[in-house]
């Protein structure tokens, strides 16, 4: 087309197209890419929120999948087929200890036992376990005598946890080691009422899967010396 006809052209379009075309918004186009990334956000939250209710603090184990509770609470976003605070232990501070200055727990929870096994439970990073009889009694030592901590954590886990004990309200550290598997061994220094205590130092939820605590009496140790000294002996 010579510029002759184009300018003909031109002049054959009505005004009102001309001032249309000028004056016309183009439409907004909806970008999906940050309302996805909002959403995911919102998710997030909405997941971080329902496992810190859940599953942050102490609780049984019953009708949860174990897998769930070995991650960081934190990330936790599938829910379960457990009710919220059901069966949960928890409280914030046992009273059965004077002084927490020097302890590192910020929060503790009496756990019952019965017949001397520890039940499955998970506890959350921060959290000291303090385990006892019924109406949160202790063990009855005589001085010489000993009792025994077992625990073993979900397979899949190797953390670090504190063993102490209690005895007349104040707190003393046996160890502090990383494992799955841990045993301890507490002789009584004196007579006394002693609990066990144990405190998560990681970031992830400790999952018990099966313990026990045993009492040895100085009658226990005797006869069992006895038997010791009995079996050493020269036969005739």
């Amino acid at each position: 087309m010579n510029a002759k006809l184009f300018s003909e052209a031109m002049n054959e379009i009505d005004d009102k197209y001309v001032y249309k075309a000028l004056t016309c918004q183009p439409k907004r186009k909806f970008h999906i890419l940050p309302f996805a990334a909002s959403l995911m956000v919102f998710v997030g939250i909405c997941g971080f929120a329902f496992a810190v209710s859940v599953y942050h603090g102490v609780g049984s184990t019953n009708h949860i999948d174990f897998d769930q509770l070995t991650q960081p609470f934190g990330t936790i976003a599938k829910e379960q087929p457990f009710t919220e605070h059901d069966n949960e232990l928890f409280y914030e501070k046992s009273e059965l200890i004077d002084d927490y200055s020097d302890i590192f727990a910020e929060n503790s929870v009496c756990v019952t036992i019965e017949d001397a096994q520890i039940p499955s439970i998970y506890f959350s990073p921060g959290y000291m376990v303090l385990f006892s009889h019924e109406n949160e009694q202790g063990w009855t030592l005589n001085a010489g005598e000993t009792l025994t901590l077992d625990l073993s954590l979900h397979r899949a886990q190797s953390l670090a946890l504190e063993t102490g004990y209690l005895l007349n309200g104040e707190y003393h550290i046996l160890s502090l080691t990383k494992g799955c598997d841990f045993t301890e061994t507490l002789t009584a220094p004196e007579t006394g009422e002693y609990y066990f205590c144990v405190t998560n130092h990681s970031s992830s939820n400790a999952v018990i899967e099966r313990g026990s605590i045993t009492l040895r009496t100085i009658s226990d140790c005797m006869e069992r010396t006895g038997r010791q000294i009995s079996t050493q002996l020269p036969t005739e």
